[in-house]
């Protein structure tokens, strides 16, 4: 049995593939928690083909120089159309909680990770002024 597996953002899909695979071997998982992740039930994919703002920030400030910069973006923009084409099938049998951003993504699509779980849901929102790029320092914090 493990207790808790826990995700933030985007590792919330990796997650609940893990917890599903886990529960086909017969490991009970008691519960995953999930930082600001919406479910993506029904999604459709939007490649823009643009790095999201916030992580082209990121990249600028970890590059070494120029060429470096191109090399990170390429890859995490590869990796955001990557993740634009995961969709959730199935259940897990673990509890999920699901915090999430009070100014964030809509509160409907965070409700629908109740549809992945056979087991209990709980959404909890994050306080307020907590933005999605603010996560780990508040969990660092707390």
């Amino acid at each position: 049995t493990i207790d808790r597996i826990i995700a933030y953002s985007m590792g919330g899909l990796v997650a609940y593939e893990v917890v599903k695979i886990l529960e086909q071997r017969g490991i009970q998982v008691k519960e995953l928690v999930v930082w600001d992740k919406p479910a993506q039930l029904q999604y459709a994919p939007h490649y823009d083909h643009t790095l999201h703002p916030a992580l082209h920030e990121y990249a600028t400030k970890l590059a070494q120089d120029e060429q470096h910069q191109r090399q990170i973006t390429r890859y995490l923009t590869l990796h955001q159309e990557m993740i634009e084409e995961c969709v959730q099938v199935g259940q897990i049998k673990s509890n999920v909680t699901l915090f999430y951003c009070q100014e964030g993504f809509d509160e409907e699509a965070m409700a629908d990770w109740s549809k992945l779980t056979q087991g209990t849901f709980t959404l909890s929102p994050l306080p307020k002024g907590i933005s999605h790029y603010d996560i780990p320092m508040h969990w660092k914090k707390t």
